[in-house]
């Protein structure tokens, strides 16, 4: 039996005494406290209706994973940044598939005073435990709010049938009602959030008739947004999905201003698709060692046990270099050509619209996306029926660009179409595209890895093991980059087969296209 909780309106002295009526009541403990709510900035544990709590008193600090109705899943010490820094057990095993790379972070801090008694029955044993809870939620200032107190009954295993005797005498003799709130999410409203309040995804509900230039001014502000929501994470450093966030935001706004070039003035365009070039290819380098750092496990795990540890010495390689690119680029961040190319896009997305100043501003955005995506699907099939055995790893690159537009097209604008069919497309589309990006980081982490090897040695940092151990990383990469390339005709015959195709010349097709 889980928890009850039940709000308290009135002077806990009053629910004791008649408690005493009917029970022995034994205080045991009592004094200050402190907790903390976590979960991942994407509020991993939230959609997984999970919640994860620090509790700190008397100088100790405990941790509980619960189940949204307060189910105790696991429990442990303190909370650290990752779910892979707790000690081997029930807390670990639980967390890290759910939140993987992302760093736990605090959501809601409280403070209050907390009472905690033992319920005894005739028999003098003890079953269950009632708190008076009188918390407090701490603002951004460090000011205080006040929330509702609470008692909360704890059962114990072995003694359900009491407690829900006790729980009835709470309701009917002291008058307490259930309290469906959880203390999460009131406390959140307190500080004017909301549970899952960010996303990577997009999710915006267009209209097929609305024009072109209205419409992609509000994916752009959307992926405005969303960039800068990462901005501070990607400048702390707090975990690696913060820049890898700001990076797709980035990569999309640059497709869409590309795409969309007939529908936005064109001489802006062409100044923002050039600084937002710049802005990517400023980030690369850090994301590239973020990734790198991420599959180290998996590069140690490709060795002869034996060999594994042979691999620490490019770790310690990688994390330098690592905090060097950080800091270059949290530099570049703070420089006055990235603080003027935010503030001047920020004007052009804020500016009133003028739809009728461009060739396709008012055209209908259905119709104008659909041109757009009939041409690119269109792409997509000639350059993959063209590649054969024999082509360049160039070819299978570009593809992938190709598939990455057509699928930015489909997710910004899957709100025109009917759910079905274009989730059947984006869904068969990204088993293509993980099938080439696996191609392409194969690829490039063989002429990466042979590069490190070499800056390694350059450095001074290369033991004869460790570039040995680099060495049969790059032929296991170079081994499987053919094998992935064999699989490639029926990857690619998976995605163009015949009820794919009808989908696409029914969504996107001028002349067949159904509105939503």
């Amino acid at each position: 039996m889980a928890d009850c909780r039940y709000g308290l309106n009135g002077d806990e002295n009053l629910v004791l005494e008649a408690l005493a009526l009917r029970f022995k009541i034994v205080a045991e403990s009592h004094g200050e406290f402190a907790m903390v709510y976590f979960d991942t900035f994407d509020w991993r544990l939230h959609q997984a209706e999970r919640r994860l709590v620090e509790v700190r008193q008397n100088g100790k600090s405990s941790s509980e994973l619960c189940q949204v109705d307060g189910t105790l899943l696991a429990s442990g010490g303190g909370v650290p940044r990752f779910a892979w820094d707790f000690p081997p057990g029930p807390m670990r095993q639980i967390l890290e598939p759910l939140v993987e790379m992302r760093a736990l972070l605090p959501v809601a801090r409280l403070h209050g005073r907390r009472a905690l008694h033992a319920v005894l029955d005739g028999r003098e044993k003890t079953i269950a435990r009632i708190e008076f809870f009188a918390p407090e939620v701490e603002g951004a200032d460090g000011s205080r709010l006040a929330l509702r107190q609470r008692l909360i009954v704890h059962c114990l295993k072995g003694f359900a049938r009491a407690a829900r005797r006790l729980c009835r005498f709470l309701e009917g003799r002291c008058g307490l009602t259930p309290l469906r709130e959880e203390l999460f999410a009131e406390s959140l409203t307190a500080l004017g959030r909301r549970p899952g309040e960010y996303s990577s995804k997009i999710d915006l509900s267009l209209t097929a008739s609305m024009p072109a230039a209205v419409a992609v001014r509000q994916i752009l502000r959307h992926l405005f947004q969303t960039l800068r929501l990462n901005q501070p994470g990607v400048e702390d450093a707090l975990d690696s999905e913060f820049l890898h966030d700001f990076r797709v935001a980035v990569r999309r706004t640059r497709v869409a201003l590309a795409q969309f070039r007939t529908v936005l003035p064109a001489r802006e365009v062409e100044h923002f698709r050039h600084e937002f070039a710049w802005l990517g290819t400023l980030t690369s380098p850090a994301r590239d060692l973020d990734v790198y750092l991420l599959g180290f496990p998996k590069f140690q795990a490709g060795l002869p046990p034996a060999e594994r540890d042979d691999l620490v010495p490019f770790r310690r390689f990688l994390e330098r270099h690592w905090e060097r690119e950080y800091q270059q680029l949290t530099k570049q961040l703070r420089s006055p050509r990235y603080v003027r190319l935010l503030s001047n896009w920020d004007d052009f997305l804020q500016r009133p619209e003028d739809p009728e100043a461009t060739p396709d501003g008012m055209r209908p955005i259905a119709e104008v996306v659909a041109r757009r995506c009939w041409k690119i699907y269109r792409r997509v099939l000639r350059e993959g029926q063209a590649i054969g055995p024999q082509s360049p790893p160039s070819d299978l690159h570009e593809l992938r660009k190709t598939c990455k537009k057509f699928r930015y097209l489909m997710e910004f604008f899957q709100s025109l179409y009917p759910a079905d069919r274009i989730g059947r497309l984006i869904k068969a589309l990204k088993g293509l595209q993980d099938h080439l990006g696996a191609f392409q980081d194969l690829h490039v982490q063989v002429e990466t890895l042979r590069r490190f090897s070499q800056e390694m040695a350059e450095e001074g940092e290369a033991p004869a093991a460790t570039l040995l151990a680099l060495g049969r990383l790059v032929e296991g990469f170079d081994r499987r980059q053919g094998e992935v390339r064999e699989e490639f005709s029926e990857r690619f015959s998976s995605f163009a087969v015949e009820e794919n195709q009808q989908v696409c010349r029914a969504l996107f097709k001028p002349q067949a296209r159904e509105p939503a």
